[in-house]
């Protein structure tokens, strides 16, 4: 059960299934992974491992995120800009509002669809008005934007064919396989997955073709995609234009310009085509690019003649300039503002000219006629980003609506992403945070706590780790609080938040919200302001000098805490002694009487989780992985713990109640104990003095009378000493003890 990889239910619980859990959406790196993280924004659910990049996953049937019927008097550019926006009409989830597609006509009509979705898709499901379908024999063409810019069919299995022949004739999905060379692009003023789709032939129908609302997702054997850092759309100005002046016939022919207003009147055309018999225009970006935006503003060019084609724009790639390859000029030759793109190609920073920084330059020269008198233009660039530059994934959260990532390099740092953009860390809206206080200690947890985020680093050393709190809503606002710099916690897995309102029912107690985690100190709890250490009566498990019952020093990874809601207990699973690699010592802690007990397992369990109820009369179910048994295990239900072959596992369930008074000697000669009543079973009683047993002494635990709800016994016993016990217990399947009250008879020994 920690391989790293992912896999999804074949039934939802409560219902249990035999055999293997679900198929694989995931395949995981195991060497080295840690507990994951998982988060979810607008139902796309994100995954950290610590090893692999983070991944995400977007279900079935999520809303799109933007449908645009293209409809003009040319065919589409790269970036299209005009159009129908039927967004709201796709996504309203209303039957009253629809998408108008009536008499569609062709691609080569300069008619086709754009649908957007904000990660990969393989899945998109369309929803018909009864009786508004397609008529007509036609054939449709889904396409994706490929990593070259260009358009490639995506070889769709089209679900909406319900007549035969007619695409687009009921509600329906069309899925196809994920491609690896699928890439993010802008158009109609969005960033993110586009689709285009286009019609062999014109649909017609007697009424016409309406869509009440299109979803995307995954197909059924889609899996999770790693997380790409997407564009946010906003296009930044060229940090600088430089214009080099060829009939000058100097080196230091280089005239600063602003990429607001870059005066480039007159510019010499190549008549070779090779540019070294021309002006030049170079500008520059942080970022690599894929294209740039011209504005011509009002003097534009106007002869028809001057061109910019291939090998007319070139790139810095380290050693050289390069051809861009195919470019696509949407200002034809300067004379219309409009977008001019290119591949995505290797280029790489340097310092140009007396400049004393490093940026990513391009440049680019027209060929056929030189640029009319007075021509002014602004440069803005289309950025494109690498993941991969961040490192592996580690850790997740949302907070504000907003994606937060940590990753391996840097890893005390928080990368967090623009708001409602679960892949975009770039732009005004991106922020980063340092956790701690400056320690490179891995983050190794984030948890949403109230209204802030509050961030656990990994124990190193001699100084331990850090917890920090973030506060704030933008980039501009963001600060933190350093809570504490001596403790942090194991991973993931370790920390849970509780609300206060949970925490106890006493009403002299504070009410509060509470984070509590696992340190190498003990077991702490926090406020946000502080951290304190709640464990004394259970400290033994993480005193050093206890081999046999402290925590083992490299299997941190393997313990948890989790709440459960069930209960209102804190549930933990550590690893103790000198020889255990899994989680052995399973201890229990009462939110509202604050004390402390062992749990024994008759399976013992990796992790565990709270789950949503598909069925049945429990909202919230609880479920534990085993530790070496590959089984995922219902807790909290029925009476006897089962493990995957259907065999009972007594628990040896007892109680220990220890009797003194400042070390006098006591003497016990009676005790009475009201029990539930139970339909069988006995409870036994064991006495001890400093810890020897006495003889065992059996109460039955059935009602006495027909309909009685406890059962009551007075005994008589002698006992004396300083260190008095009673121990109450039953060890037999299917069976429990229900402790309403005990009272016992004592006395203080004369003469001692």
């Amino acid at each position: 059960m920690s391989d790293g990889d992912v896999l999804k239910a074949t039934d939802n619980p409560p219902t249990v299934t035999t055999g293997v859990f679900g198929a694989e959406l995931f395949s995981g790196t195991s060497s080295g992974m840690l507990p994951a993280s998982w988060g979810t924004l607008n139902d796309i659910m994100m995954y950290s491992t610590g090893v692999d990049q983070h991944q995400i996953y977007a279900g079935d049937d999520n809303y799109i995120h933007a449908f645009v019927k293209y409809d003009a008097a040319a065919a589409p550019g790269t970036i299209p800009t005009v159009g129908i926006d039927y967004t709201v009409e796709a996504t309203d989830g209303r039957t009253t509002t629809e998408v108008i597609l009536d008499d569609l006509d062709t691609y080569a009509n300069n008619e086709c669809l754009y649908i957007m979705t904000p990660v990969p898709a393989t899945k998109l499901t369309w929803t018909f008005t009864a009786g508004w379908v397609n008529t007509a024999a036609a054939v449709g063409t889904l396409k994706y934007r490929k990593t070259d810019s260009t358009w490639a069919d995506a070889a769709e299995t089209d679900g909406t064919i319900i007549t035969a022949g007619k695409t687009l004739s009921g509600s329906g999905s069309m899925t196809w396989a994920a491609k690896s060379d699928e890439m993010p692009c802008y158009m109609f003023g969005k960033t993110g997955y586009w689709y285009q789709w286009e019609t062999a032939t014109k649909l017609t129908d007697a009424n016409g073709v309406r869509v009440t609302s299109i979803t995307y997702g995954h197909n059924s054997t889609d899996d999770f995609h790693s997380i790409e850092n997407v564009w946010d759309g906003i296009m930044p100005y060229a940090i600088e234009v430089v214009f080099y002046d060829y009939n000058d016939g100097t080196d230091v022919s280089y005239l600063q310009l602003s990429p607001s207003d870059a005066e480039v009147d007159s510019m010499v055309f190549s008549t070779t085509g090779d540019g070294d018999d021309c002006d030049i225009l170079y500008w520059n970006s942080w970022d690599k690019s894929w294209g740039i935006y011209v504005d011509v503003g009002d003097t534009p060019h106007n002869d028809a003649t001057t061109n910019i084609v291939t090998n007319d724009i070139q790139y810095w790639t380290g050693t050289a300039w390069a051809t861009v390859g195919t470019i696509t000029d949407g200002t034809n030759g300067f004379t219309n503002s409009g977008f001019i793109t290119w591949p995505r190609v290797a280029a790489q920073p340097r310092q140009f000219n007396t400049g004393q920084y490093y940026s990513y330059w391009y440049r680019l020269w027209i060929t056929g006629a030189n640029l009319g008198s007075d021509v002014r233009i602004s440069i803005q660039t289309l950025p494109y980003f690498d993941i991969d530059d961040f490192g592996q994934g580690v850790t997740n959260c949302v907070w504000k609506d907003r994606p937060t990532y940590t990753f391996d390099r840097y890893g005390h740092y928080i990368h967090v992403g623009s708001k409602n953009r679960p892949m975009s860390l770039n732009g005004a809206d991106y922020g980063v945070l340092m956790a701690g206080d400056g320690r490179h200690n891995k983050i190794v947890c984030q948890k949403r706590f109230k209204n802030e985020l509050m961030v656990w680093q990994e124990e190193r050393g001699l100084e331990g780790g850090c917890v920090t709190l973030f506060e704030g809503y933008d980039t501009g606002t963001y600060g933190k609080l350093l809570i504490s710099s001596i403790v942090g916690t194991f991973s993931a897995k370790s920390v849970d938040i509780v609300e206060g309102v949970l925490t106890s029912t006493k009403t002299d107690e504070v009410l509060k919200d509470l984070a509590f985690f696992l340190t190498r100190l003990g077991v702490c709890a926090c406020d946000g302001k502080s951290v304190e250490v709640i464990s004394d009566k259970v400290q033994h498990h993480f005193d050093p000098t206890d081999t046999t019952n402290c925590i083992r020093y490299g299997y941190e990874k393997q313990m948890f805490l989790k709440y459960d809601s069930a209960y209102n207990v804190l549930r933990i699973g550590l690893v103790t002694g000198s020889t255990a690699t899994t989680c052995n010592t399973f201890l229990v802690f009462d939110l509202i009487d604050k004390e402390w007990s062992y749990d024994t397992l008759g399976q013992n369990i990796s992790c565990m989780a709270e789950v949503e109820a598909a069925s049945g009369n429990i909202p919230v179910l609880q479920y534990g992985c085993g530790t070496d048994d590959g089984t995922i295990y219902r807790l909290n239900t029925g009476d006897n713990d089962v493990d995957v072959g259907a065999v009972t596992s007594p628990i040896d369930s007892y109680l220990t109640i220890e009797l003194g008074y400042e070390g006098l000697m006591l003497a016990i000669r009676e005790f009475l104990l009201r029990m539930k009543v139970q339909s069988a079973g006995d409870c036994t009683v064991t006495p001890y003095i400093n810890g020897v047993a006495g003889d065992d002494i059996t109460l039955s635990m059935l009602a006495e009378v027909t309909n009685y709800i406890s059962r009551r016994h007075r005994c008589g016993i002698k006992l004396q000493g300083d260190s008095i016990s009673l121990r109450f217990r039953n060890a037999t399947a299917s069976q429990s003890i229900f402790l309403y009250d005990l009272g016992v008879l004592a006395y203080e020994l004369e003469g001692h």
